[in-house]
Order: C-alpha cells, then structure tokens, then sequence
C-alpha cells in the first residue's frame, strides 16, 4: 500500500472533491493500492465545510502541518487548482521534506514562478510533474 496525502489551500473544491474517487478507480483498473490517508490545507472554505469536516467526510486524517503529511504519506498532491500563487510556497515545503509531488494546473501564476520552483526542485534534488485533463478536451482540438 502507498499512501497519499493532499495540499490545497482550501478543500472542498472541485478536485480534493474528485480524485479520491479517481484513486479508487485507478486502483480497481490497474491492481495498485493506493490510499488516499492524509490532508493538510491553510484555510477553511470561507463561509462553508471546514477542514476537520471535510477530512470526516472522506475518512482521512487532517495534519496539522505540511512537514506533518509529508511524513505520514509516500505520494503527495499539490492541489490549490484556483491559487496557483500558493504552489511555490507549498511545494518548498513539499521539496525539504524529499517528496516527488504531483502539482495540480496551473502550475505557477507566471513564468518567474514556474522558474523558482523548479531551481527549488533541482536545489532539493526531487522531481514534481504537473498535469491537467483538459489536454483531452475536444474544445482545445
């Protein structure tokens, strides 16, 4: 079994709200054990479903920290998918600890952003990859 734990700024968004369900999927297609554990975000949703509740809701524990998830768990996820300007700051901490995380689109905000966390990653010797699903859309054809 491998363990996942998830960044994000905030959960209950769309994505935190998604890939646990990927996960499983995943898992059930390909014979893999992947259990998505942990979650760790900086805020609760403004006016909504806080993290401890969020946490309840999909069974995994929340962390108090992000050093915290990245010790727990083998596979990190950087969500924050609608504050791109917190991924340089989370995947620091994410790097320190020797973790290779997925970063969720967008990437970075800007170029300058994408340029400091990859001379992060090469400085904390790991490799991230980033990704989005709307390379298949037929919209982008």
């Amino acid at each position: 079994m491998k363990t996942v734990g998830f960044i994000d700024y905030f959960l209950n968004e769309w994505h935190a709200n998604e890939y646990p369900a990927m996960i499983r999927d995943y898992n059930q297609k390909h014979g893999t054990d992947y259990q998505f554990k942990y979650a760790w975000a900086e805020i609760d949703v403004p006016g909504g479903v806080t993290t401890k509740e969020w946490c309840k809701n999909y069974g995994v524990e929340p962390c108090a920290t992000i050093e915290e998830l990245c010790k727990k768990c083998d596979c990190v996820f950087v969500l924050a998918p609608s504050n791109p300007e917190k991924h340089l700051a989370y995947a620091e901490e994410v790097f320190k600890c020797g973790k290779n995380p997925y970063i969720d689109k967008t990437f970075a905000p800007d170029y300058q952003t994408a340029i400091q966390i990859y001379d992060l990653a090469e400085k904390y010797g790991v490799k991230f990859f980033s990704t989005s699903a709307l390379r298949y859309a037929d919209e982008i054809k």
